[in-house]
């Protein structure tokens, strides 16, 4: 996604154009994994090294980066403050944002290029679920952030990406796709079809809470896996959480919800055994206890009575999400050959078997609040 056709000139513009601290020393190119061109910048202030992170973002992903990063300028400055008042560093523990020299969270080249930068986070990030330690401190770092952002007026937020977890258009989407069967893969994708439909309902499972105003729109994340949480190298606590391009106006619930479809299966994003598919409720519980250690006195009571419910509703929709790309000819995810289908297929395993264990997940939020009183 990133392009490799920048100049020398293009990058040096852009450093410049931003209130980094002491000398430039130099930078070097960041390649694998990233959506955006990223360099990793170098400067020194006496016996001080400072470490940059300097991007050039790809605007066919974000079609709004000045909003992104609108948002992500006044959610940062909230949690910093935050973090000061409880005795913490600022500049360690959320993400900073480098303005330029006329004080703007953004640059734009004479191109129309856009650029940012922020200042560099050591620690270590992980890309899949190692034990129950390190996931329940994913639960504390996601959970901070929702409790430092419990009182931040969420009509301040842009919606960069609309209806990004709006499951019930995601539902329109996926009927209009199966009507049209465009690429004529309706048939082989059958069986996903009738499942998407029989668990319909949970599309809708929210409404009554959203009606009656306990389920309040809040200032989200929105992706919320374990490899958005830094951590310290020596002691394994959270830092910061990481990846804010997705925030927005959205539910607590979704975003506790997706963390435990990302990190508490047992299986891979393709497999295709059904017996292998499950939730880890060890790994689950280890989550409940971080993150309301952080939010159980901010959330309201709908909010964490519908925990449990969060993680089959964001596994239905990915799943449906993913189904939908298929039935369309994978215009989004851009998978290979069947690859959406298998992703849908072990999805919607995924949340049968938690729709099976839903008694003993709400069990253990219980369980998890009577331990904290």
């Amino acid at each position: 996604m990133a392009t490799l056709s920048l100049t020398i000139e293009e990058v040096e513009n852009a450093l410049k154009q931003f209130a980094f601290e002491g000398e430039f020393i130099g930078y070097k190119r960041i390649i694998a994994g990233h959506i955006n061109d990223t360099f990793d910048v170098h400067f020194v202030e006496g016996d001080t090294h400072h470490r940059y992170i300097l991007q050039k973002v790809n605007t066919y992903v974000y079609k709004k980066p000045d909003e992104v990063m609108i948002n992500m300028d006044r959610l940062t400055r909230h949690v910093a403050k935050k973090v000061k008042e409880r005795g913490g560093d600022p500049e360690k523990e959320v993400l900073n944002l480098i303005h330029t020299h006329d004080d703007k969270p953004f640059y734009v080249d004479p191109n129309g290029g856009f650029w940012r930068a922020m200042r560099f986070i050591e620690g270590e990030a992980y890309g899949g679920t190692p034990n129950e330690k390190v996931f329940e401190q994913g639960g504390i770092a996601f959970g901070r952030f929702q409790h430092d952002l419990a009182d931040f007026p969420v009509s301040e937020l842009y919606e960069t990406i609309i209806d990004f977890h709006n499951t019930p258009a995601r539902y329109v989407a996926f009927e209009n796709a199966v009507k049209e069967d465009a690429c004529g893969r309706v048939k082989e994708a059958t069986e996903l079809i009738e499942l998407t439909r029989k668990y319909s309902y949970l599309k809708d499972v929210y409404n009554p809470y959203i009606k009656d105003g306990s389920l309040p729109l809040r200032a989200t994340h929105n992706d919320t896996k374990l490899n958005n949480v830094m951590l310290d190298k020596k002691t394994g606590k959270p830092i910061c959480v990481l990846d804010l391009d997705t925030c927005m106006p959205g539910y607590s619930v979704n975003d506790f919800g997706d963390a435990i479809r990302s990190g508490a299966s047992t299986a891979s994003k393709t497999e295709q055994d059904k017996s292998k598919i499950h939730i880890n409720l060890s790994l689950f519980k280890a989550y409940v206890r971080g993150f309301l250690k952080e939010t159980k006195d901010t959330l309201s009571d709908s909010e964490i009575n519908l925990l449990a419910t969060s993680c089959m509703v964001m596994a239905y929709e990915l799943g449906m999400r993913y189904l939908t790309d298929y039935l369309m000819g994978d215009p989004y995810f851009q998978g290979t050959g069947n690859n959406s289908l298998l992703k849908s297929r072990t999805q919607l395993y995924y949340m049968e078997d938690m729709l099976a264990n839903k008694d003993k997940m709400e069990q253990i939020v219980r369980d998890v609040l009577m331990e904290m009183k």
